[in-house]
């Protein structure tokens, strides 16, 4: 096999933790009650096998109802719906991968009930990296 046909590998495994592996500090906000796209990070490698990754998502609702957060993997909901009534508010949450590819996306998407402004900011994937893995 070339060089330029091989595949880009990441041949570590991940667990959750709280260093910042990527980051989007992109803040918007939407009244639509309906997931919302805003933010947006984008995988450079593979990564084999099984990893578990902390997200982290910062989201509020300041007008009197509810603001939701949910984290997606190419457009496909892959995390817990998360809610807030109030100023802003970090929520995390383990997810475990598997048999994601250079160009996947992690997304974070936002929505309010009727007449209310939900606002999110601050995707961040976390982890910490390791090349041992239990045998026995």
């Amino acid at each position: 096999m070339s060089y330029t046909s091989r595949q880009r590998y990441s041949y570590l495994w991940y667990y959750p933790s709280d260093t910042v592996l990527a980051f989007s500090d992109t803040t918007d906000n939407t009244t639509n009650t309906t997931p919302t796209k805003v933010c947006e990070l984008q995988l450079k490698n593979d990564i084999q096998g099984t990893s578990n990754f902390r997200i982290k998502i910062t989201i509020k609702c300041v007008s009197g109802g509810n603001g939701y957060g949910r984290v997606y993997r190419n457009d496909t909901a892959i995390g817990s719906i998360q809610s807030r009534n109030g100023d802003w508010f970090e929520i995390s949450e383990d997810l475990t991968t598997t048999g994601w590819r250079r160009g996947d996306k992690l997304q974070l998407y936002i929505w309010a009930d009727a007449t209310h402004v939900a606002w999110g900011k601050n995707l961040a994937i976390c982890g910490t990296s390791s090349q041992w893995e239990k045998t026995i």
